[in-house]
């Protein structure tokens, strides 16, 4: 990353409050411990995560590794030439990632892991030019955001949010961002509400309405899918109206039949589904209404539902913008 390096952790700890900058990376033990890598993510990376993780933080702490958008798609042909013109360090960076996500679950001390993925880090003079607005997207094996660019400040900010974040635990995200000074304290708090569920869609109403018109349509909107014919989804879903909205709760029918001629008792599994929040937008000078679309929670060892949940967030889009946008 190489601009950023000799500048992203001072530059952190001025933005947490003045902590010293060693203390982020830590004593023995840490609460939370920032692994920062060379241009080329080489091997001394995976010792230092390696080392980090095993003797520098304290339970239940938190390792961050600063990471590189586009690393698990090194496939696409933008991101290959990037890779190539880097010395294969993208790609390196995905490694690194592993070795992280390895060294934490080995350690038996409840640690958490956060991956900050980063585009280009821009000095000040490329950073008036370029006037990207402030953007957290998040990030996973299957999707690599590539969200542009990233003043240093920017970064050195994003990095101390993370330190003090909660949704930033056991998350990986892109920050972008070039204009520092654009993005108020509300707008990192309402970027960073992102990660918590994970957040898989955002929609602002741009006609003029109310907010329980927009809950009121949400509400009788979700009961589309209590038939399951026609919708397209591959898994049946329970709709709930919620004071807010609606939830579109996944379930297994065989589980459920199941538990019903047993009579059990017990909490039924988690298995995700999505959370439909209507709220006045908080970056909006009137307050007017957005919708959020959370990811529901998924017990341990289940896959993620991505295409029933494509399905549900590609009508949302398509009929909310029909309606308010």
């Amino acid at each position: 990353l190489g601009y950023a390096n000799a500048q992203l952790l001072p530059a952190a700890a001025a933005a947490a409050g003045g902590l010293n900058a060693a203390a982020l990376v830590g004593g023995t033990p840490a609460t939370c411990a920032v692994v920062l890598a060379d241009d080329k993510f080489s091997k001394a990376t995976v010792t230092a995560i390696e080392t980090v993780a095993s003797t520098k933080l304290a339970e239940g702490g938190c390792l961050v590794l600063i990471s590189r958008q586009g690393c698990t798609r090194v496939g696409n042909f933008d991101v290959a030439i990037r890779n190539a013109r880097a010395g294969g360090a993208i790609a390196r960076a995905a490694e690194a990632e592993d070795a992280a996500k390895l060294a934490v679950t080995r350690r038996d001390a409840a640690l958490s892991l956060a991956v900050l993925r980063l585009g280009d880090v821009v000095d000040d003079v490329a950073a008036a030019r370029q006037k990207k607005t402030l953007e957290v997207a998040v990030a996973n094996a299957e999707v690599d955001p590539d969200v542009g660019p990233v003043s240093a400040r920017v970064a050195a900010a994003a990095l101390a949010r993370v330190l003090v974040e909660p949704a930033a635990r056991n998350a990986t995200f892109s920050v972008a961002g070039t204009s520092y000074e654009d993005a108020s304290l509300g707008d990192w708090s309402d970027e960073f509400l992102k990660l918590d569920g994970p957040e898989l869609l955002r929609l602002d109403a741009t006609k003029k309405t109310a907010l329980p018109d927009v809950v009121s349509w949400l509400g009788a909107w979700a009961n589309l899918f209590t038939d399951q014919r026609g919708t397209g989804l591959t898994t049946p879903v329970e709709v709930e109206k919620t004071p807010d909205g609606a939830t579109l709760r996944f379930f297994d029918p065989k589980e459920k039949k199941k538990r019903q001629s047993r009579r059990q008792l017990r909490k039924p599994p988690q298995e995700g589904g999505v959370k439909l929040l209507a709220e006045p937008s908080p970056r909006s000078p009137t307050g007017a209404p957005r919708v959020r679309a959370v990811r529901l929670p998924y017990d341990p060892g289940l896959v993620v539902k991505a295409m029933s949940e494509d399905v549900i967030l590609d009508k949302l889009k398509k009929d909310f913008t029909k309606k308010f946008s």
